[in-house]
């Protein structure tokens, strides 16, 4: 992969966070789910099993879900896809893709910015 950069999972996960505003879409094996203007994205952690969640909510109401089981995330991987679109792939420990985000921006983009990117 060109231009490929390895980041730890805590580091963006907490990034992540702080961008919901440009998530273009995520997914997880031949699920995606695609950002909308009528749309926002939420964060969470399941309380009973300790896994988190990224949720697309229309209002209140949640549209879609993607629940990630951190314990089998070994490591992320980022990429430039296309033009204005960073690919952020949660891989495990054999390199298989578990989950993904595409972001408007890369994750560098980030450093010392506290102000929220809008798509």
């Amino acid at each position: 992969m060109p231009d490929a950069d390895t980041l730890a999972f805590d580091a963006f996960w907490a990034w992540l966070q702080k961008h919901p505003n440009c998530i273009l879409r995520a997914g997880a094996g031949d699920v995606v789910i695609f950002d909308h203007e009528e749309h926002h994205w939420s964060f969470g952690v399941d309380p009973e099993g300790g896994v988190l969640y990224v949720q697309c909510l229309r209002g209140k109401q949640t549209i879609a879900e993607v629940s990630l089981h951190i314990e089998d995330v070994a490591y992320v991987q980022s990429h430039v896809a296309e033009e204005d679109e960073w690919f952020f792939d949660l891989c495990d420990q054999n390199q298989q893709v578990l989950y993904y985000f595409v972001l408007s921006h890369g994750f560098e983009d980030a450093v010392g910015a506290s102000v929220s990117h809008l798509n």
